[in-house]
């Protein structure tokens, strides 16, 4: 099974190949609006391409169990893999 973070940095890199390769080409071939058009828009659709990514990744736990069908520790178990460390504040 692949996980929720390989799939979502592969999307990622994916646009980011593409619109590299746009670019590259509109600079080869001298045209400087081109590269600046080229540019903007991989960064707004690198952008919102990243968003639904990170959404799905901080509810990780939930989707695993809804879609795997897990209890409630099964699911803890498996997604504290790709999760960060969760700091606990504690108040003086």
């Amino acid at each position: 099974m692949t996980c929720p973070p390989n799939i979502c940095r592969a999307v990622v890199a994916g646009f980011g190949t593409a619109f590299d390769t746009l670019g590259s080409q509109a600079r080869g071939a001298g045209d400087g609006r081109a590269v600046r058009n080229w540019a903007a828009l991989a960064a707004v659709s690198l952008s919102l391409c990243c968003l639904p990514a990170v959404a799905v990744l901080l509810c990780g736990r939930p989707i695993a169990s809804a879609l795997l069908s897990q209890d409630a520790p099964t699911s803890v178990v498996r997604t504290n893999r790709y999760s960060p460390p969760r700091r606990v504040i504690q108040r003086v």
